[in-house]
């Protein structure tokens, strides 16, 4: 429920404004500004994540490239495309610099979805690619999946239907599997609460 998660986070908002050290501000900027983005607002998200941008210039922040990711999306989404893929190759950077593949995986498919949504599709290949290849390295099956959809549909737009067909087959697989064990894991917490109320139960008689 975002708009009720929004709504709680104003509040946090005006305490953290009078009260907060800097860094509980970068966050709550951060956090803001992916509440307004996952409401699809992205002028007021953008607005956010500069907030805790500009925070952080003045302290530690350990998640800076988490921000500039953010902005990126933002800006992409507000039509700065340019803007955005120039914040995106700065998270980029950081994450090399740390050996941090298993983000690297998810921001390499963030920037193909940015690069094929401006119908750059040699570029969206390249990092999809990028993508593929950590996800692999750091068996991130959701990643992988939603890659391999990703590369279908950049592999259609070049007219390659072979390659397209294959890696749409691929996601399937993978997604069938996410799927079952999605129920899976399901069905044991069920289990788990039966077996609770039923231990809940048995002590409520014994007492």
């Amino acid at each position: 429920n975002a708009g009720k998660g929004l709504y709680y986070y104003l509040s946090i908002e005006e305490i953290v404004e009078r009260h907060g050290r800097p860094e509980e501000k970068a966050v709550m900027y951060n956090n803001m500004g992916k509440q307004y983005a996952t409401l699809n607002d992205y002028p007021r998200a953008l607005e956010y994540f500069t907030k805790a941008e500009l925070q952080c210039k003045f302290i530690t922040c350990d998640y800076i490239q988490v921000v500039y990711a953010n902005i990126g999306i933002a800006l992409h989404n507000t039509g700065n495309t340019k803007g955005g893929i120039d914040y995106l190759l700065k998270a980029r950077r950081l994450l090399e610099t740390q050996k941090d593949w298993a983000s690297m995986a998810n921001l390499e498919h963030l920037m193909a979805g940015v690069y094929f949504s401006d119908r750059d599709v040699y570029n969206a290949l390249t990092h999809n690619n990028e993508a593929i290849r950590y996800a692999n390295e750091t068996h991130q099956i959701d990643v992988l999946t939603n890659a391999y959809r990703t590369a279908a549909d950049i592999y259609y737009q070049l007219y390659d239907f072979e390659k397209a067909f294959d890696y749409y087959k691929k996601y399937l697989i993978l997604n069938d599997s996410i799927r079952l064990q999605e129920q899976v894991r399901q069905q044991n917490i069920e289990q788990q609460r039966t077996l609770l109320s039923a231990a809940e139960g048995q002590i409520k008689y014994l007492i």
